[in-house]
């Protein structure tokens, strides 16, 4: 996920489903003059600055923070503004306080972002760390998505597995689970948050044509950045060779593609009154 402008052209899905749960949960929200808020995970700026933000009081001040020094790159020279900026931060870093004080934030979001990360007991202790006591938190996230069982399967192929050797480093880590609103609950409290909803939700995302539904996986792959640009063609051929074998979308008459979409929606708050304990 390196190339900053084709993901900001290509996540239209992230976007509508990040509109869709800000439109339900933010009447959830209590606001006050001068809040502090986090996006965690803002890739390459444009949900952060025009999804999010709009949606924000005035006199708030809104940081993003994401992994990737390119995309920070790019969203500081297109989105950052006297209310708006970016940094870069692997938010699982056991040295959070080193980026940011206890208690700075008011409100936590993350959509689409978190999945990715294999050490989601220090996530869950860096976000009640960063969050003020009564901070809410809003996070999106994607552990079941067809597109990881692509993956799995073109790792095995000779031709590609060199270019995937650690593969396990993304596949999310309740790719397995067997209920991970459950698991994702109890990593959450077990570090003294409090989730008032977490559910799942199965729906249908689509695309206008082939060609974009490829490019839109193209923008998120984490593989084909290691490639030249013929490989990588290369590489996105056998993807859709895998895509259709498996019969992971559907194709509609007008050749629109249709594909299953597995989301779930966490809320919650750091509790007013500390609970907080270190896990045994």
């Amino acid at each position: 996920m390196d190339n900053a402008e084709l993901y900001a052209v290509y996540n239209s899905m992230q976007k509508k489903d990040t509109q869709k749960a800000l439109a339900e949960f933010m009447p959830r929200f209590s606001w006050s003059e001068d809040e502090m808020i986090l996006d965690v995970g803002c890739g390459p700026g444009d949900v952060t600055a025009e999804v999010l933000y709009p949606y924000l009081p005035s006199s708030a001040r809104l940081v993003g923070v994401d992994i990737n020094p390119k995309m920070v790159e790019y969203a500081n020279k297109k989105y950052s503004s006297r209310s708006i900026n970016f940094k870069q931060l692997d938010f699982s870093t056991k040295n959070i306080t080193e980026v940011f004080h206890e208690r700075t934030f008011s409100k936590l979001f993350s959509f689409y972002c978190l999945h990715w990360i294999q050490d989601q007991q220090q996530t869950a202790k860096n976000i009640w760390s960063v969050l003020q006591p009564g901070g809410q938190f809003l996070i999106l996230m994607s552990p079941k998505n067809a597109v990881f069982k692509v993956y799995q399967i073109m790792s095995q192929m000779d031709k590609w597995k060199s270019y995937m050797k650690d593969l396990d480093d993304f596949i999310p880590y309740f790719y397995n689970s067997a209920d991970p609103c459950e698991e994702i609950k109890h990593v959450l409290t077990s570090q003294g948050l409090d989730v008032h909803v977490c559910e799942e939700r199965l729906g249908t995302v689509s695309f206008p044509n082939r060609k974009i539904h490829m490019r839109s996986n193209e923008a998120v792959n984490p593989f084909v950045k290691r490639m030249n640009q013929d490989t990588r063609e290369q590489f996105m051929a056998s993807f859709e060779q895998v895509v259709e074998e498996n019969q992971l979308f559907k194709e509609t008459i007008s050749g629109e593609i249709l594909a299953e979409n597995h989301l779930i929606v966490v809320y919650g708050r750091r509790p007013l009154v500390e609970t907080y304990a270190e896990p045994l």
